[in-house]
């Protein structure tokens, strides 16, 4: 039997299984940074692709974030000589006050570790010296999504919140920029030199920026490329150091060409600016003498029909006038008719004497209301007055009980006065009726009262008299005891 061999894996297929073992970029982000609010940038294929309209901030973000995270050096964050860009700058523009915080990450995955994130806290404060400090971070998952980087409502974290944000998820803040980059090294690429990073990072930015080579002779500049690209061809490297070397006559011949281009664009500009402000004067009196006429037929059409409509409309209103005047004459007449009539005057008489009982009315109201008030004032007084009729007899069979126990013949045996009440008859005014309240009728006399009185007076004169001769008596029979 033949032996067979089993086909060899592709190339293709390799290289992704070698890529997804290894520490690999999935993302980046920024917070609060220059222009940038929270900014984040997938990278599931380990490539970082920005597309947009010029001014945007795609080369802005790219400068704060590779290759500036892997080295945090900040003199070298521009990526070309004609821009400035720096920490200050990055946290000045955009900033709503004198203090800003922001942030600014790079999100590697591997198999084992899962997903780590790289970067600074940035604290940028006007005034201060120096403006911009930067604390290094690493921790696991994605800020803003596994890491809160904003209080509630949006409020910055403090740098004491920040560090204990970071370490409650797992994560480490640096205290130094250099500890950083160490941990970087040995972490990511498996060297404990951070020298070797800071390389890395150089070569990054050559490639990012071959001007940086131009100060170069075609050797040196051959020498950089080849480290930075190794994987380019030996023809490629050399001609384009050659080019970076004879850039400098280039760069002159096009900057003189740049200031020809420039002062013909300046002309071109003008004169384009200036023939097509009048073409354009005079396009737009032209439109608007068109629209004026538009109007003004429009309006002449408006005005005609108007005049018609108004013609048609006085026509109308004098036959209209001449009716009314025709019809108020006719009124006129039979007015004058009912006047002279005797119902007429009559029914004149009948409203004086509607208007005299409706004043009578009133007047009775009043009379009625006065009378309702004195009949209540006067129950009031009533029922006051009964009250102290019946303390006077209550009082008074008091007095008939102690003369009738101090002396028989004090007491006549009949009480000395009583009372009853009877009923009495409203008051009637109108419809109005009042009620006047009981008749209070008194049995006894001010005579008899009199009488019981002066008997009472005798009949305690005679039991004084004789208490002084039994009080005589005692004395008298004392000595004799």
């Amino acid at each position: 039997m033949g032996s067979s061999e089993a086909p060899s894996e592709p190339v293709e297929a390799r290289l992704h299984q070698r890529f997804l073992q290894r520490w690999r970029l999935v993302g980046a982000g920024l917070s609060n940074v220059w222009r940038f609010g929270n900014l984040e940038l997938p990278a599931s294929s380990g490539r970082l692709l920005l597309r947009g309209p010029n001014g945007t901030g795609k080369t802005t973000a790219l400068e704060a974030l590779a290759p500036y995270l892997l080295d945090l050096n900040p003199s070298r964050m521009s990526a070309g000589k004609a821009r400035t860009t720096n920490l200050p700058s990055l946290m000045r523009e955009g900033a709503a006050g004198k203090r800003r915080y922001g942030y600014a990450w790079l999100t590697f995955a591997e198999p084992k570790e899962g997903m780590w994130s790289f970067g600074v806290r940035i604290q940028y404060s006007e005034g201060a010296s120096p403006p911009v400090r930067v604390r290094p971070f690493a921790v696991p998952g994605r800020p803003l999504h596994d890491l809160n980087l904003h209080g509630p409502a949006g409020t910055p974290l403090g740098p004491e919140q920040f560090d204990e944000a970071v370490s409650s998820r797992g994560g480490q803040v640096f205290e130094t920029e250099q500890a950083y980059v160490s941990h970087l090294a040995v972490r990511l690429f498996g060297t404990p030199d951070a020298a070797a990073v800071a390389t890395l990072a150089s070569r990054l930015r050559e490639v990012r920026n071959p001007a940086l080579l131009s100060d170069l002779s075609p050797q040196a500049a051959a020498d950089a490329l080849r480290e930075s690209l190794p994987g380019v061809a030996e023809d490629v490297v050399n001609a384009t150091a050659e080019a970076l070397a004879e850039s400098d006559a280039t760069r002159e011949a096009f900057e003189r060409d740049k200031e020809a281009a420039e002062l013909l664009e300046d002309f071109r500009s003008v004169w384009s600016g200036h023939a097509s402000e009048v073409a354009r004067s005079a396009h737009v009196a032209a439109v608007e003498a068109a629209r004026e006429v538009k109007s003004g037929q429009a309006a002449v059409k408006a005005r005609a029909a108007e005049a018609e409509a108004a013609l048609s409309d006085a026509t109308q209103a004098k036959q209209r006038a001449e009716e009314v005047e025709s019809q108020i004459a006719s009124a006129r007449s039979e007015i004058d008719a009912l006047e002279k009539r005797q119902a007429y005057k009559e029914a004149g008489r009948l409203n004086d004497l509607k208007a005299s009982a409706a004043a009578q009315r009133v007047a009775a109201n009043a009379a009625a209301a006065a009378m309702q008030e004195t009949v209540r004032s006067a129950k009031l007084e009533c029922d006051s007055l009964r009250s102290d009729l019946e303390h006077i007899v209550e009082d008074l069979e008091d007095y008939r009980i102690q003369a009738r126990t101090a002396d028989g013949q004090a007491d006549s045996g009949a009480p000395l006065l009583t009372w009853t009440l009877s009923p009495r008859t409203p008051l009637r005014a109108g419809e109005l009726v009042v009620d006047a309240g009981a008749n209070v009728v008194t049995h006894g006399s001010s005579a008899v009262l009199r009488d019981v009185a002066s008997r009472w007076l005798q009949l305690a004169q005679t039991h004084a008299m004789q208490a002084e001769a039994a009080a005589l008596a005692l004395i008298d029979h004392k000595p004799v005891e």
